[in-house]
């Protein structure tokens, strides 16, 4: 029987000062769907790692739209914004090589639909049993 999952939606300005609300959920979920200390602390990392990079992309009055997804054994989050710019995020910079170390997969999309295009970035955890 398959699983839809729980959602939890964030939806913040676009802005650095949203940045801590989107740690502090990104936290909160992880701890909700117990993974460890460390865990934690890297999905809050890469929370403001992602967002960061969209915000720097971020069209003038754009909304960060932030989805948690929990699966038994996992979590999905993913982080959408419009953009001025809809060039792919590059997979040299330091970001994100840090990104590809933290979670266990990560994805870019660029949806250029009607009006801005919309650039969103999902990477998915795994919860690793403890030792």
């Amino acid at each position: 029987m398959a699983t839809r999952g729980e959602l939890v939606e964030l939806r913040v300005e676009a802005a650095q000062e949203s940045l801590p609300l989107v740690r502090t959920m990104a936290g909160a979920v992880a701890m909700r769907s117990d993974y460890d200390i460390d865990a934690i602390a890297d999905l809050k990392l890469v929370a403001d790692e992602i967002c960061t990079m969209l915000i720097h992309r971020a069209e003038p009055g754009a909304r960060l739209c932030g989805r948690f997804t929990l699966l038994p054994g996992s979590l999905t989050f993913g982080v959408s914004v419009r953009v001025t710019d809809p060039a792919p995020i590059r997979p040299d910079t330091l970001t994100w090589r840090l990104l590809t170390a933290l979670v266990d997969s990560v994805a870019t999309t660029v949806n250029t639909g009607p009006g801005a295009p919309e650039l969103s970035i999902e990477v998915q955890m795994t919860r690793r049993s403890g030792l």
